[in-house]
C-alpha cells in the first residue's frame, strides 16, 4: 500500500537534528522547556509549540534580496527541499516569496522567471505532505497576537498594518495550493459522503473512505484537521480585527475594546477593534492546544463568530460556513476515534499516536 503524506513525528533518529536546523533562523518561546535527553517525542511537540506566537510567522528582510536567493539555491541544486517539510519557519518564508513574485510591482517576466521555480517546489511540497494548515494557523496566530497588547512576549514594535497585508496575502497564496494537498483531498472525500443522501451510495463512499485513511499517519491528519478548526476561528477574529462600525453582539462574547488608530495616510483614524486579555489567552490556548474545550463548545465559539463576522460582512453565508465547520469538527472526532482505537490495542507505534495532555 502507498504511502500518503508525512508522519506527525519525523524519523526519532532524526528529531534532535531537525529542531537544531529549525532553530538557526527562527524565535522561540523560552518559556517552553526542551528536555534533549528525555522522550524525542515529548521534545518535538515542545519545540512546534515554543516556535507560536513570537513573530516567527511575519515578513523578516528585504523580501527582493531573499527571494533572488532563494531562487539561485534552487537553480544551483542547493535547495533541501525535504528539510522544510519538518519545518513550518522556512515553509512559511518560502509562502511568502512566492506571495512576492506575484505581487511585486515592475520587472513582470523578472518576476515570472522566478515565481516558477519557487512555485514548482511549493507544489511539490504540499503534494508530499507539507502541513500547510499548519503555517496558514501560525501566520494568523501571529498577526492576531501581534496587535492585541496583552503580554509583552507577543508583541513587536514594528509591527504594523502593511506587515499584516502582506501576511493575508500570503495566507491567500497558501490556499491556492490547497489542491495538491492529499490531506485536503482527505478531507473533501470525508465532506462528500457525509453529504451524500443516498444511504447505499453513502456506504459506498464511507468504504472508500477508510481504505484511503489507512493509507495516513492518522495523528498528522488530526493535526492538519486541528489546524484549520483553528484557521477558521482566527479568520473569524481577523475579520472583526479590522471590521469597522459598532457590534454589540462581538462586544458581548469577547469583551473587545474599540480604540482609534491613524496609520499611513488616512486623513482620519481608523477603528480597531483591541481584544481583551482573556479572549487572547484562550486564543492562544487553543491554538497551542493548551485548553481543553469540547467539540460541543468549538462549534458555538465559531457560531458567535461567524455571527458577528456576517454583520460587518452581509455578503458571507453564514449557513455554509457553520456547515463546512461542523464538517471540520466531525471530521476531527473520527480521527480522535480512530487514534483512541489504535492505542486500546496491545501494540502502539509511538510512532503514529498523539500525547492524551495534547488531546482536545
Amino acid at each position: 500500500m502507498a504511502k500518503l503524506g508525512i508522519d506527525f513525528f519525523p524519523n526519532k533518529q532524526n528529531i534532535v537534528g531537525i529542531i537544531k536546523n529549525n532553530l538557526r533562523n527562527a524565535k522561540v518561546d523560552n518559556s517552553v522547556r526542551m528536555n534533549y535527553s528525555g522522550d524525542p517525542y515529548r521534545l518535538f511537540v515542545d519545540h512546534k509549540r515554543s516556535l507560536l506566537g513570537i513573530g516567527n510567522f511575519v515578513v523578516g528582510g528585504t523580501l527582493s534580496e531573499r527571494t533572488a536567493k532563494k531562487v539561485e539555491q534552487i537553480q544551483n541544486g542547493q535547495f533541501k527541499r525535504d528539510e522544510l517539510l519538518y519545518n513550518p519557519v522556512e515553509l512559511y518564508r518560502l509562502a511568502n516569496e512566492v506571495n512576492y513574485t506575484l505581487n511585486a510591482e515592475g520587472a513582470p517576466l523578472e518576476r515570472f522567471k522566478a515565481f516558477k521555480p519557487l512555485n514548482f517546489e511549493m507544489e511539490v511540497l504540499t503534494k508530499w505532505g507539507a502541513n500547510l494548515e499548519e503555517v496558514k494557523m501560525n501566520l494568523l496566530l501571529d498577526n492576531f497576537l501581534a496587535f492585541n497588547n496583552i503580554d509583552e512576549n507577543h508583541i513587536n514594535a514594528e509591527f504594523n498594518e502593511h506587515l499584516v497585508d502582506n501576511a493575508l496575502d500570503t495566507y491567500n497564496t497558501l490556499c491556492r495550493y490547497d489542491r495538491f494537498s492529499p490531506y485536503d483531498k482527505l478531507l473533501n472525500m470525508y465532506a462528500d459522503y457525509v453529504y451524500e443522501t443516498n444511504p447505499v451510495i453513502s456506504n459506498k463512499k464511507e468504504m472508500v473512505f477508510n481504505n484511503e485513511i489507512a493509507k495516513f499517519d492518522t495523528s498528522m491528519i488530526k493535526t492538519y484537521a486541528y489546524n484549520k478548526i483553528m484557521c477558521e476561528i482566527l479568520k473569524c477574529l481577523m475579520q472583526l480585527r479590522y471590521a469597522t462600525g459598532k457590534d454589540s453582539h462581538l462586544d458581548e462574547i469577547s469583551g473587545v475594546e474599540r480604540r482609534k488608530f491613524e496609520y499611513g495616510f488616512c486623513s482620519n483614524p481608523v477603528i480597531r477593534r483591541q481584544f481583551g486579555e482573556g479572549v487572547v489567552d484562550d486564543v492562544y490556548k487553543l491554538a497551542t492546544m493548551q485548553k481543553n474545550v469540547s467539540l460541543n463548545e468549538l462549534m458555538q465559539y465559531y457560531m458567535s463568530l461567524i455571527g458577528a463576522v456576517q454583520k460587518n460582512f452581509p455578503d458571507i453565508n453564514k449557513k455554509n460556513y457553520v456547515e463546512d465547520f461542523s464538517i471540520l469538527l466531525t471530521f476531527f472526532s473520527t480521527l480522535k476515534n480512530k487514534i483512541n482505537k489504535a492505542q486500546s490495542g496491545s501494540n502502539i507505534d509511538k510512532n503514529n499516536s498523539f500525547d492524551n495532555e495534547n488531546d482536545i
